[in-house]
């Protein structure tokens, strides 16, 4: 079967494209003129087998995806319009287009549904075929008018609202490789790559604002982030005050002699020549007057605080370093003032901080440095406060009671202590 002349004018008007909206408000009419008269000269009079095949051909020359669609859609309307207008079976449109029955079944089971929606049941019971076994294979037009109980099943092609019927197609870069195959001079054919089109262009400069855009929002993001992390880290330097010791008697100025060289005397070993020997080579040394220094002083262990005994008794006692034990550095140095620390090792520190709150608000304690106490510091909860020294007995049971605790007391020559109190650290360890 062929279709002829009358029969392409026919499919051209029952199809009704916005060819306006399709050649972008008749910018490019020329060239889909030209694509489109080839294709409609290819399908008078030629074979529906061949028709399909040039169906084929087309779709082979492009890679973008909306004008694949719309070839796909523009031979889904061939179909459905043979089927309408030809009188051909099912089975019959199936092996002239070289398509399996059920894709032939249902591409016209669409059309009609979009065109009778009311009557969707029976359009699915209709088109229902598997495969060419199928009873239903030799269904034509005329069954399909009878079984909806409709004179006429004939309609427009495309409806106002369907996207594919004025989709510009022709701003397509792939559609010049179609306007090639219909143009006799073939000038689109060996397109430079760098002749970029206004669509090219338009596309292309959008994409390098949007590009400088990123680049700009990531670097301004990536400054913005290192100086709020520089000055988080110096505010947390400045909340949080660390105690270094500090080795003041330290003498910098000391330096090593250099190595004298010694010669080679020749004397008898007797007594007298080694005695002369060491008065004539003995170094004059300037021995410094000794200066007065500190030395750290390890800190005692309280296993009660009414165990404490004066400083002049304990002077000579020998105390068990906690440098060796415990590998720590400490900043107290001999002094009249007293310093606890009192380390509690809890594994439920909210419960604990509670309570100490509660003791703290029994004595008139005092802050010392910038860190309210109760700080919670990674490890634990940090307080630094002064002691009325009246109290700090009572203030110390207190702290220590029916807790995992151990109490340190060490003395300073610190100036900077509050007259009448003693310092008291108290560290709140998580275990």
């Amino acid at each position: 079967m062929e279709l002829e002349k009358t029969d392409i004018e026919k499919f051209e008007k029952w199809l009704q494209l916005d060819v306006e909206a399709i050649t972008w408000q008749g910018r490019n009419r020329e060239s889909f003129d030209k694509v489109w008269n080839g294709l409609m000269l290819q399908l008078e009079n030629q074979p529906l087998n061949w028709i399909f095949k040039i169906f084929d051909l087309l779709k082979s020359k492009v890679n973008i995806g909306p004008i694949l669609s719309w070839f796909d859609w523009l031979l889904d309307k061939y179909i459905s319009f043979i089927f309408l207008y030809k009188d051909l079976s099912i089975i019959e449109l199936s092996e002239m287009a070289n398509r399996p029955v059920g894709h032939i079944a249902l591409t016209l089971r669409n059309y009609f549904l979009e065109r009778f929606p009311e009557e969707e049941q029976k359009l699915s019971s209709f088109f229902h075929i598997s495969n060419e076994f199928s009873s239903s294979v030799d269904r034509r037009v005329e069954n399909l008018k009878k079984y909806l109980g409709r004179n006429t099943l004939i309609t427009q092609g495309t409806r106002e609202d369907e996207i594919l019927r004025s989709l510009e197609i022709t701003l397509y870069e792939d559609w010049d490789n179609i306007v090639s195959l219909y143009s006799n001079s073939g000038k689109n054919k060996n397109k430079k790559k760098n002749d970029f089109s206004r669509e090219k262009r338009r596309r292309f400069i959008y994409w390098l604002r949007d590009f400088a855009f990123l680049m700009l929002f990531g670097y301004v993001s990536v400054v913005a982030i290192i100086h709020v992390n520089k000055w988080y880290q110096k505010h947390l330097a400045d909340k949080i005050s660390i105690y270094e010791p500090q080795l003041k008697w330290l003498n910098h100025k000391l330096v090593f002699q250099e190595k004298v060289k010694e010669g080679k005397s020749k004397f008898n070993l007797n007594v007298e020549d080694l005695e002369k020997a060491e008065i004539e080579n003995r170094l004059e040394l300037e021995i410094p007057e000794e200066e007065k220094r500190y030395e750290t002083e390890s800190e005692t262990i309280l296993t009660s605080i009414d165990s404490q005994q004066d400083i002049d008794t304990t002077d000579g006692e020998t105390s068990l370093y906690e440098e060796v034990l415990k590998r720590g550095y400490r900043d107290t140095r001999y002094g009249r003032t007293k310093v606890y620390r009192i380390m509690i090792r809890s594994s439920d520190t909210a419960t604990t901080t509670e309570k100490l709150k509660q003791v703290l608000s029994q004595f008139p304690i005092e802050q010392v440095d910038n860190v309210r106490p109760g700080t919670m510091v990674p490890g634990g909860h940090y307080y630094n406060i002064y002691v009325p020294r009246e109290k700090v007995k009572e203030f110390i049971s207190g702290v220590t009671l029916e807790e995992d605790s151990r109490v340190y007391q060490s003395r300073t020559s610190s100036l900077t202590f509050k007259k009448g109190h003693d310092k008291v650290f108290i560290w709140v360890k998580s275990i």
